[in-house]
């Protein structure tokens, strides 16, 4: 379908006030967030008795969820943005957690026309077009995720430095986020490499360090095992809610701007379970792929603009779930009625 000039509306000019981010809003946000962070894992790491257990470790592993969205924030400021901002979330919040915003970059794959619900789309996998088990294995994923980036952190990132051949090979096919196995990083000449081999060291010599502490007897192994387990949570958190980002229904060719908006998902309702699972405006993603720069804290009202004004037949309405369940069983459905080897497919596509 081709792009209908009315999608447009002068989109800039309808939101020309809401594009530019509000520091105080971020810095607030986050430090408040970190302390919660800081603050129940200090109980949960401590506490003896099961049930303050529970209780902290839940709220640490959902302010872990939040303080890590904001990398999606960091990957659409404009070149040399909120700096100190971005330091500060590495620093905080991304060194102790093995994940260093440069990894994001890859996001620039997920917006482009050129690769959006491609095999060159780290984000995209076509788990609308499979079957429910597809969907399964997704999920079985997620306790896996964070031992991957030890290994990769801890024995990768030192063998990559040995020859520029390995480095590469690194950073192609194992220096990305996302969900799609098929994709390949295509590196291009104004990445910042020295920062990035910067990012890969200091989370390397944490890792060591950790070691260290760990094999001396400073730190008991039981402290490395609950703070496994509640990092598996915050992430299984993230790809529970990435469920419902879009309707993954593409079979892996290029689209438009507007059948990007129709695959994108706006969560509109739901209450607390959308407060919690869908943090930093990412309830919000069809707005945001509408117009990507337009910062998380003015995404409520520029979906409130969209709804007044873009004709009915852009299909903007459609995109507009009432809660997080109801995406989940329009997956289910899509699933059912799914193709036996799409993945498969995506395979070929990408080869």
């Amino acid at each position: 379908m081709n792009k209908n000039p009315e999608a447009t509306i002068h989109l800039q000019k309808l939101m020309s006030d809401l594009f530019c981010p509000n520091p105080v809003i971020y810095w607030v946000d986050f430090l408040l967030t970190m302390a919660v962070v800081y603050g129940s894992l200090f109980i949960y790491l401590t506490s003896n008795q099961l049930l303050w257990q529970l209780v902290s470790g839940t709220v640490a592993a959902l302010a872990l969820f939040r303080a890590g969205t904001f990398i999606h924030e960091i990957a659409h400021f404009r070149p040399g943005a909120m700096r100190s901002f971005c330091a500060a979330w590495n620093i905080l919040y991304a060194w102790p957690m093995m994940m260093p915003s440069l990894m994001y970059r890859n996001h620039r794959d997920h917006h482009s026309k050129k690769t959006f619900a491609t095999p060159d789309d780290a984000e995209y996998l076509p788990l609308g077009l499979g079957r429910p088990w597809l969907v399964v294995l997704y999920l079985l994923q997620v306790p896996v995720l964070p031992l991957l980036a030890m290994i990769r952190f801890g024995f990768l990132v030192p063998l990559s430095f040995l020859r520029p051949a390995w480095r590469r090979l690194l950073l192609e096919h194992a220096s990305s986020y996302g969900i799609n196995p098929f994709y390949k990083r295509h590196l291009s000449r104004d990445e910042p490499y020295r920062l990035w081999a910067l990012a890969d060291m200091a989370c390397s010599i944490l890792f060591w360090f950790l070691v260290v502490v760990l094999t001396a007897g400073w730190l008991p192994w039981s402290v490395l095992l609950r703070f496994y387990l509640v990092v598996v949570v915050a992430v299984g958190l993230n790809w529970v809610r990435n469920l419902a980002a879009h309707r993954y229904i593409e079979p892996g060719q290029p689209v438009s701007w507007l059948e990007q908006m129709r695959d994108s998902i706006n969560i509109v309702g739901g209450g607390w379970v959308t407060a919690l699972l869908f943090p930093v405006g990412l309830r919000y993603h069809a707005v945001h792929h509408l117009c990507p720069t337009i910062p998380y804290h003015h995404l409520a009202e520029a979906h409130r603009r969209l709804m007044a004004n873009l004709p009915n037949e852009i299909g903007y309405g459609a995109v507009n779930y009432p809660s997080f369940w109801a995406v989940l069983r329009n997956l289910w459905r899509q699933t059912r009625a799914g193709q036996a080897d799409a993945v498969g497919h995506w395979r070929q596509v990408a080869e």
